[in-house]
C-alpha cells in the first residue's frame, strides 16, 4: 500500500475520489503497519512515532521490553469505534495501552473523544489525537471538558499532528543502523514519510549533516566588485522620502 502512494499508483486516484476515503487509508496503511512488525521493532516503532507531542503531559513510561503486543485498527466499544488501540504486555499483568483517534479532514463529532475513554475504562492508558490542523483537536478538547470534566483524561491526552509524524518517522529512518538487520523497517518509516508528504504533509527539516560540508573552503576576501565603495550612489535623505512616489509601469 505504501508503494503504491510512494509509486504515485494510487495517490491521484485517492484525490480524485468523490468521498475520499484518505483517513482510514493513511491509518491502515502507515499505522496499520506495526501490527506486521517482530516485537522489538514494533516497540521501537511506536515509541518513534507517538512523541513529539503539539500537546504533551508527562513523560511517557513505554516499557523497554514486551512479552506480547497488538495493533487492533478500528476497535468497538459500544457503539463507539475508535480508530486504534495499541495494547502492550510487559509481563506480571501489566498492560499498556495507547487509545489513537485519527482526524484528516473530518470534524469531530460531539464528545467523541472523551466517551472513547470512558468506554476504555483504563485511567493509566494514554489517548492521542493524531490530526493535520491541532487548533481544531485544541477546541474538541476544549468543548469536552467544559460538557464532562474527566481529570485523569486530561492528564493523559496528548495531541499530535500528521506533519510531526512524518518527521517522527523521517528521524527513525535516519537513526537505524545501516546494514540488512534493519532495513525492513527502514524502508517502512522512509515509505511512511513519503506517502504523507505525498498529501502535503512535509517533513522536511533541513540539511542533515554529512561529512563533506566541513570540507568546504572559506573565503579569506570579500566577494565585492572592486571598484564598489568608488561608485558614486545617489543618496536619499528624510526629506527626500516624504516627497517619494513609486515608480510605475516599470
Amino acid at each position: 500500500m505504501l508503494q503504491g502512494f510512494t509509486r504515485s499508483k494510487l495517490t491521484r486516484l485517492v484525490r480524485s475520489a468523490r468521498h475520499s476515503p484518505i483517513e482510514d487509508l493513511m491509518t491502515a496503511s502507515i499505522l496499520g503497519g506495526l501490527a506486521y512488525m517482530p516485537i522489538d521493532w514494533a516497540l521501537l516503532a511506536i515509541k518513534s512515532t507517538f512523541c513529539n507531542f503539539y500537546r504533551d503531559g508527562a513523560p511517557l513510561n513505554w516499557p523497554r521490553e514486551a512479552n506480547q503486543f497488538s495493533v487492533t485498527l478500528w476497535p468497538r466499544y459500544g457503539g463507539i469505534e475508535p480508530d486504534m488501540l495499541i495494547t502492550i504486555n510487559y509481563g506480571q499483568g501489566c498492560i499498556y495501552r495507547v487509545l489513537v483517534e485519527v482526524k484528516w479532514d473530518s470534524p469531530f463529532h460531539e464528545n467523541q473523544a472523551i466517551t472513547q475513554w470512558q468506554l476504555l475504562n483504563d485511567p493509566d492508558a494514554i489517548h492521542v489525537l493524531l490530526v493535520r490542523r491541532p487548533e481544531i483537536a485544541e477546541q474538541h478538547v476544549r468543548a469536552c471538558e467544559k460538557n464532562q470534566c474527566e481529570s485523569s483524561w486530561s492528564s493523559s491526552l496528548r495531541i499530535l499532528t500528521w506533519k510531526q509524524v512524518a518527521r517522527n518517522l523521517t528521524q527513525l529512518k535516519r537513526s537505524l543502523p545501516a546494514n540488512e538487520q534493519w532495513s525492513p523497517l527502514r524502508a517502512w518509516s522512509g515509505d511512511a514519510a513519503a506517502t504523507l508528504d505525498r498529501f502535503g504533509e512535509h517533513c522536511f527539516q533541513g540539511i542533515v549533516e554529512h561529512p563533506e560540508l566541513n570540507n568546504i573552503p572559506i573565503m579569506q576576501s570579500p566577494i565585492f566588485y572592486a571598484d564598489f565603495m568608488n561608485i558614486s550612489w545617489p543618496l536619499v535623505s528624510v526629506e527626500d522620502i516624504d516627497h517619494w512616489t513609486p515608480a510605475r509601469n516599470l
